[in-house]
């Protein structure tokens, strides 16, 4: 079904943004001068526009395919209205190296358009890994190996799908259109000159080429300039066809650089012809159809594509095709064609290197009859095997095993086109219901609530200078009050679970009477008052494990002191019982290096302590083994059980992933029991994210909300 845009918005969108933009950078060429804001408004519109166009004909059940990077928006815009569609993503280009994609100012605009879609295809290896490399560098995402070739990257709890297959050709097509070139281009003036050619005993090289900068025509000829130089044996016995095409990459905006192309191979190609008559003929045509190319291939003995940079091209496996069945032919094929990773039988070369294509010139007009058809056979196998409809029928294959998952396990959060993007959770995850727990907290005569401090208490901005500021202040009075009320109920417990240290806690807390305190994720503790039992302790700090030795520290510590010399832009977090090397600073690839080596360092140094060492995103830590907020959790639920005679209530209260260990405590130790063996459980998570909690709060002014009521 045709989408038919504004003639001011197609210019814009299509020659603005994606031909003199996108393109070039999608190729490595970085066009600073050619990005505005009015294209890119144009790119978003349109898009826009595809994907209202989308809407009206979708139905439920339809699998949504959309190609190239005209349209990398469009799976955002699409889950905007159609949350449970299944959408599939192919990029037919290249994808550019992480640096030259970073240039880019909408950079996470188009990275979280991109993996708002289920699976991302693309033809190689090398332009996935690129892909791949971005997202851990710009969006700190991590990917992993799938069984059935799949690589998957991690959003949240939502993984992405990412396909690498190249795009074949269909036979019965190209089988056509070469019957139909035999009649209908029988008389063309091309083909009588290349027969006639082969006629005068010259081996006849082909090159067929949009007269465009990255297609390497320069280079090209340059190589065989010096083929003839070097090697006079071949002068007259061999004659090289280029025919350059005027069309697709024909934009206003790449004009002037057209002219520069054309008159640097024009220039080389004079030389050529003075120097070396009959060595070459150069045909400039508006245009070439497929049946005229498969004349031309069918003729050449060597087929020559050397672009410098090149994502689909189907012309090499078009002169292998062309040349099926005969006399076999030879390809000479750039390492920067997508085609030289799966046509194997070709001469792969680096066309900037003038002498190694100069050599494999020679080599392809003197290769052996055996040679060429061993090769031939090798290409051939791929193309009858991996035909256009068997790639298309295996992307719809592996996109339907994508999409049979539970529609209720995606959901879409944020706004904007960066912020924007579709994630995973279980379906029972909801918001909380203020009258259901107010409910449940007045029928119990035993509570136990337990919070997280920073981020579910107080709000922190994502800022490491602030969130230090704010755990070193006061309360605001609103929330001391709040815990003062919670702590001073009979029948409640009121725990305050943090990372941060005892001594921090002491200062802050100190005017809450009666709550129970746990610092460095429940290394340390004291408890307050009790269900039933006004104080079981002194209400000094304990440890979890009692003497636990920290002689350990300076081992670590210099250890750790030598890895962040040598790793610009981490830093150490003494916690007390623990200690953290933070590299969310570094470079994510040598990172991730370096905390590996690090790693099995400290695993080897410490096997014989009772520690673990852990990394998680943006830091590795080193704690003692077992310590953490949910073995705080079920201590103190163990003490209420021997000392209150058991739990009717349990809030549970937390932000970030350290509060994950709480919420499966509770899930381990009552997710068996029903009632009235188990107590009315509330694990809630602040911010609507992927979580083991089965509630959400939105933010720390409504968890002070539900406190006060």
């Amino acid at each position: 079904m045709p989408i038919f845009l504004d003639i001011r918005l197609d210019h814009t969108f299509y020659f603005g943004f994606c031909r003199s933009y996108l393109w070039p950078t999608f190729h490595n060429v970085i066009k600073s001068r050619c990005f505005g804001q009015k294209v890119w408004r144009a790119y978003c519109t349109a898009n826009r526009k595809f994907a209202d166009k989308v809407i009206e004909v979708y139905d439920s059940g339809d699998l949504v395919w959309v190609h190239d990077y005209h349209l990398l928006l469009l799976p955002s815009y699409i889950l905007r209205k159609l949350r449970t569609a299944r959408v599939g993503l192919f990029l037919h280009t290249p994808f550019p190296s992480s640096e030259i994609f970073r240039t880019i100012p909408v950079r996470d605009e188009l990275l979280r358009g991109m993996l708002n879609a289920d699976m991302i295809g693309f033809h190689i290896f090398e332009y996935a890994r690129h892909f791949l490399t971005c997202c851990k560098r710009m969006l700190g995402l991590e990917f992993d190996f799938h069984p059935g070739w799949f690589l998957g990257v991690r959003d949240h709890k939502r993984e992405v799908l990412v396909q690498v297959s190249h795009v074949g050709i269909e036979p019965f097509v190209l089988q056509q259109a070469q019957a139909n070139g035999e009649r209908d281009c029988a008389g063309w003036n091309l083909t009588q000159q290349l027969i006639r050619l082969r006629d005068e005993g010259k081996a006849v090289m082909v090159g067929i080429d949009e007269m465009e900068r990255l297609k390497g025509l320069s280079l090209k000829l340059l190589a065989y300039e010096q083929l003839l130089r070097t090697r006079p044996e071949f002068s007259g016995r061999v004659a090289l066809v280029q025919v350059a095409v005027k069309a697709r990459n024909f934009t206003p905006a790449a004009e002037p650089e057209f002219e520069d192309v054309r008159n640097e191979v024009l220039e080389v190609v004079e030389r050529i012809r003075d120097a070396y008559p009959g060595a070459i003929d150069f045909i400039e045509l508006p245009t070439i159809s497929l049946a005229q190319r498969m004349q031309l291939w069918a003729l050449a003995e060597v087929a020559v594509c050397t672009p410098l940079r090149e994502g689909v091209s189907t012309f090499p496996l078009e002169a292998v095709y062309a040349r099926r069945e005969g006399p076999p032919g030879a390809v000479l094929l750039s390492e920067f064609s997508s085609c030289a990773r799966v046509l194997t039988g070709a001469l792969r070369v680096n066309p900037w290197n003038t002498a190694e294509t100069t050599n494999a010139f020679e080599r392809a007009l003197t290769m052996s009859t055996a040679e060429l058809l061993a090769r031939r056979e090798r290409d051939m196998q791929f193309l009858q095997q991996t035909t256009a409809t068997a790639w298309a029928e295996r992307f719809f294959v592996d996109l339907l095993s994508v999409s049979q998952r539970a529609a209720e396990e995606d959901t879409a959060i944020g706004f904007g086109l960066a912020g924007f993007r579709r994630i995973g959770w279980g379906a029972t995850f909801r918001a909380l219901d203020t009258t259901e727990v107010l409910a449940a907290y007045r029928r119990a005569r035993r509570r136990a609530i337990f919070l997280d401090w920073g981020g579910t208490l107080v709000p922190i901005e994502n800022n490491s200078a602030l969130l230090a500021n704010y755990y070193k202040s006061d309360l605001p009075p609103a929330v001391q009050h709040c815990l003062q009320e919670l702590a001073s109920d009979p029948s409640n417990l009121l725990m305050v679970i943090s990372g941060q240290e005892r001594s921090r806690m002491d200062e802050v807390f100190k005017g809450v009477h009666g709550a129970s305190l746990a610092a460095e994720h429940g290394f340390h503790f004291k408890l307050g008052s009790f269900p039933g039992a006004r104080r079981i302790s002194s209400g000094s700090w304990q440890q979890l494990v009692e003497d636990f030795d920290l002689s350990w520290k300076q081992t670590t510590m210099s250890i750790l002191e030598a890895y962040t010399t040598r790793t610009n832009g981490a830093t150490i977090q003494d916690k007390g019982s623990a200690l953290v090397w933070k590299f969310d600073d570094v470079d994510p690839e040598f990172a991730s290096m370096q905390v590996k080596e690090l790693h099995q360092h400290l695993i080897s140094v410490l096997a014989n302590h009772p520690l673990e060492v852990t990394t998680g995103k943006g830091y590795l830590e080193v704690r003692p083994r077992g310590i953490n907020k949910g073995a705080m959790l079920d201590h103190v639920i163990s003490q209420l059980y021997s000392h209150s005679g058991g739990i009717d209530f349990v809030l549970c209260i937390g932000d970030d992933s350290a509060d994950e260990y709480m919420f499966s405590a509770l899930q381990a130790r009552f997710g068996g029991a029903g009632p009235p063996q188990a107590p009315a459980i509330f694990t809630t998570v602040v911010g609507r994210k992927p979580s083991a909690a089965h509630y959400f709060l939105n933010d720390s002014d409504e968890v002070l909300e539900l406190c006060q009521v």
